[in-house]
């Protein structure tokens, strides 16, 4: 049974941005069974250290080599840091790059790329898909040993860096645990102060839902797939069922779907272009093929259909379209295109689960 209502959702961009914009995230999210308190990719935590009991924290503005250090927790977006499973290495391997909420262009980077023990923990811009090695982080669980000779999870992690070639972990300079003590890579792998948790942030007051969804009774979303970018079409419906396998599925026919994927090509007016449009009165989702073909990316254009995928399950815009400059969301749902992510944030997961409850 499908939901229709007079209302069409579309996802725009300014041309004059194409060269001052960039996209961030853009890896999958994945769906892998790992206890609570383990870091998964795509969400967002306060990072805490064990000995101290104070937090990672962005000391000022993003900028190229600001530091990192102890505070506090005041719980506020500098203390709060972003997980990107590197996608180099093997899944099992737990390699991460992580950013900044502050700025998500701005990711955890040993200065320099130094090797030594005590180089700093500084933020560094990167925009590619992919962090440089320096970039890089072994999350990695302390394990305590119990009765039974058993090895019991105890929620602590060392966090290695690949500029030390995974020999270093991060910690407090010299020991430190007072507000204000940079944190650097060392090589004293045997106190506490480089033992952290992982508190992920609470995604209460993180929803945004529409009124109207395209699902139909049995909790599916069957597409009919058209137009010029079907396999891209087939590839957005994993960024989606990797969190809620099986919700949307390839329909064979226009009858027996609930929205159908097509082309469109529209000139727009001077300066201002959509991108992609979700329609629920005729229950389609159109790519305009003449913005889309003069990105020639194969990246973006699956990016901006699973954006509209996310309006058919009956999920909202983050921010309206007067935060183009707006970098502090990082999820398929940002209405800034450039700025969609190629995998589930927090806050996409937690608007799915509160539109799926009323399905």
């Amino acid at each position: 049974m499908r939901k229709l209502c007079f209302k069409m959702i579309s996802l725009m961009i300014s041309i004059s941005l194409v060269f001052s914009c960039c996209m961030v995230l853009n890896v999958f999210s994945v769906d892998y069974n790992l206890p609570d308190y383990w870091p998964e990719n795509g969400e967002v935590y306060y990072i805490r250290n064990v000995k101290s009991g104070r937090y990672m924290d962005l000391y000022g503005t993003p900028a190229n080599n600001a530091n990192v250090g102890l505070w506090h927790g005041h719980k506020g977006t500098n203390q709060q840091w972003g997980i990107r499973r590197c996608t180099a290495y093997s899944e099992s391997a737990h390699v991460y790059e992580i950013y900044s909420i502050a700025n998500p262009n701005y990711f955890l980077t040993i200065k320099n790329g130094s090797s030594l023990s005590g180089a700093e923990l500084v933020v560094t811009y990167n925009s590619n898909s992919v962090a440089p090695v320096a970039s890089r982080f072994l999350i990695d669980p302390e394990r305590c040993y119990t009765t039974g000779s058993t090895w019991k999870e105890t929620g602590w992690f060392r966090i290695f860096s690949y500029s030390s070639s995974v020999s270093m972990t991060l910690c407090g300079k010299n020991g430190g645990i007072s507000d204000g003590t940079y944190i650097v890579q060392s090589n004293d792998t045997t106190s506490t102060s480089q033992f952290w948790y992982f508190e992920k942030v609470s995604t209460s007051n993180s929803t945004k839902t529409l009124s109207v969804n395209l699902v139909d009774s049995e909790k599916h979303l069957d597409v009919k797939v058209g137009g010029s970018y079907q396999n891209l079409v087939r590839d957005a419906f994993d960024i989606w069922n990797s969190y809620k396998p099986g919700v949307i599925r390839e329909s064979p026919t226009y009858s027996g779907s609930d929205v159908s994927v097509w082309d469109d090509a529209d000139t727009g007016t001077a300066g201002t272009y959509w991108l992609g449009v979700t329609n629920f009165t005729d229950a389609t989702i159109k790519m305009n093929t003449t913005v889309l073909n003069y990105f020639n990316n194969n990246e973006f254009i699956k990016k901006t259909i699973a954006h509209e995928l996310g309006h058919a399950l009956g999920i909202d815009h983050w921010n309206d379209y007067s935060y183009w400059s707006d970098a502090n969301i990082a999820d398929v749902m940002i209405s800034g295109p450039l700025k969609t992510a190629g995998f589930l944030g927090y806050r996409d997961k937690a608007s799915y689960d509160l539109v799926y409850s009323t399905y």
